[in-house]
């Protein structure tokens, strides 16, 4: 009969494997933990084990696990049967062929064991209604790591990793300068923070990342800690359409159409959902209901809750930026989000990555840093410029002159303003020839 994962014998190899392979304890040094155990003889050898590699670097022999075994025994005795015994058994497996299967289900036995213990803790937050508590043990499950890396080798397909970063995948901002900026725009798996202070424009600029996301057949999910649905799909329309808001709704056939059109030709999805007072974790929920996007919105991570309290709010802010950045990695999507910047900020040319408000750690964090800037002279003629004032993959510090329509909420840059006025006469040259 074949052994089971889930039965007494296959722990019981698990614990004599510890002992014969030095390789195998240190390869799962990390997952294994005694809570994973179901029984109590196995928790409290596997305890004895580890503490004994993590102090000399290899596992004991079975006359230090006795000498340890008797020490304990004197304190916090196991009726069910003696260490002499217990040992005995285990030195009979000592080279027992099957070891090497053990060996083998090694993360299925990790793996079921983990989510035993998560769905004990999830059933027991379900009882009293937490369920910001069930979802941390979901997820702490999908993300407990039983098996470290090993890394890479250098040399080890050099030319597909070579092409691999040339040929990045990238979300467009939709921007042209801002593209070329930014080596194309955000990659998935990085995260890029807009910065301003109040009413500069961040909700407007992250729409138009979604819009132009959209455009260019990728799935979006806008997060908003503002507002409602209605209106935040409404921005989104008015940039689609490039239309201010009394003009949408002038004609609702026409433009619902139009819209329509765009979404079957791009033949991708824009979804819209609060994030206000939730965890990341909730994010994630979402993410596993409905599939992970392309590129995620979130307006903005300063409003979300942390998964864990601290006394200062900085620290409250890093973790959620931590928890935003796991997990774009995690699901490999590129995220926006927007952060305040500082009272200092208001009266300056240039903001810059030393504004950010309650935390500058938070920049340490992100790949990008976008900041906007605007004068009050600059503001009369919607004028704004986005200061590149951290970008991952370049030097950054470059000024993006762009202009700025709130009623239809589009940001485009200067040159391309300058473009589509240009664009009719060379239309009209063709046409004469």
């Amino acid at each position: 009969m074949p052994l089971d994962v889930s039965d007494y014998e296959f722990q019981t190899k698990v614990v004599t494997l510890m002992l014969a392979s030095r390789t195998f304890l240190t390869s799962y040094r990390d997952a294994l933990k005694p809570e994973l155990f179901e029984y109590e003889e196995h928790q409290t050898l596997v305890r004895q084990v580890l503490g004994y590699y993590d102090k000399y670097h290899e596992p004991p022999t079975l006359d230090n696990l006795r000498y340890q075994l008797e020490n304990y025994e004197k304190t916090k005795p196991i009726a069910t049967k003696t260490w002499a015994k217990y040992l005995e058994g285990i030195q009979e497996l000592l080279h027992d062929s099957s070891l090497a299967f053990v060996h083998d289900e090694m993360e299925k036995f990790l793996r079921f064991r983990v989510y035993v213990g998560a769905m004990g803790a999830m059933t027991a937050a379900l009882k009293k209604y937490d369920f910001n508590g069930a979802a941390k043990a979901f997820m702490g499950a999908l993300r407990y790591e039983i098996k470290p890396t090993d890394g890479i080798e250098f040399t080890d397909s050099v030319y597909d990793r070579l092409t691999k970063v040339i040929n990045r995948d990238t979300i467009p901002t939709g921007i042209r300068a801002l593209d070329d900026a930014m080596g194309g725009g955000t990659a998935k798996g990085e995260m890029t923070v807009v910065l301003a202070p109040p009413g500069r424009g961040k909700t407007t600029l992250l729409v138009n990342l979604g819009a132009a996301g959209v455009e260019n057949g990728r799935t979006v999910y806008h997060f908003f800690g503002e507002q409602n649905e209605n209106a935040v799909w409404y921005r989104y329309a008015r940039r689609f359409l490039h239309l201010d808001y009394a003009t949408l709704r002038a004609k609702p056939k026409r433009h619902s159409y139009l819209l329509e059109q765009l979404f079957e030709q791009t033949g991708t999805r824009l979804r819209i959902a609060s994030c206000l007072g939730k965890e990341v974790s909730a994010l994630r929920g979402y993410i596993y209901r409905h599939g992970a996007p392309d590129a995620l919105i979130v307006d903005y991570a300063d409003k979300m809750l942390p998964s864990a309290r601290y006394s200062e709010i900085r620290f409250e802010l890093s973790r959620i930026y931590d928890d935003l950045y796991q997990m774009c990695a995690e699901f490999n999507i590129a995220l926006w989000t927007a952060s305040q910047s500082n009272r200092d900020s208001l009266g300056k040319e240039v903001v810059t990555i030393g504004d950010f408000a309650e935390d500058f750690n938070k920049a340490a964090i992100v790949d990008n840093v976008l900041a906007l800037c605007q004068t009050k002279k600059e503001e009369t003629t919607d004028d704004m410029r986005i200061f590149t004032a951290k970008v991952r993959e370049d030097k950054g510090h470059e000024e993006i002159h762009c202009k700025i329509y709130r009623s239809q909420m589009r940001v485009v840059s200067v040159d391309d303003v300058w473009r589509r006025r240009l664009k009719p006469a060379e239309e009209k040259d063709d046409d004469e020839d």
